[in-house]
């Protein structure tokens, strides 16, 4: 399995992942929630990295700017936004990864 591959399968199983801890979020199963949000971060830690790897002008800061909102809500305690970020901003930037680990 080369990079390519490794990567577009971490892509479809983070963003499987995001599904299941929306699930657990707007349910009010935070603990459940919290355990497969940590998931995710270290999923997409892994992604920024393979995809950085790759293309030297790959730009984290799309990541950084909705981590940094991700972080507000969890200040917060407002899991609800927490959730909707997870699943409509960062698996649609997830999705939008292609084969050829550009992200637009």
């Amino acid at each position: 399995m080369n990079i390519d591959e490794q990567l577009m399968n971490k892509i479809i199983e983070t963003t499987n992942n995001i599904d299941i801890c929306w699930g657990e979020l707007i349910t009010n199963h935070i603990k459940d929630g919290m355990k497969g949000l940590d998931i995710i971060f270290k999923d997409t830690d892994y992604i920024i990295n393979g995809l950085s790897s790759i293309d030297n002008s790959f730009q984290v800061s799309m990541f950084y700017d909705l981590f940094v909102e991700i972080e507000k809500a969890l200040k917060s305690k407002d899991y609800m936004l927490v959730a909707d970020l997870l699943k409509y901003e960062l698996k649609t930037v997830l999705i939008k990864c292609d084969l050829k680990n550009k992200c637009r």
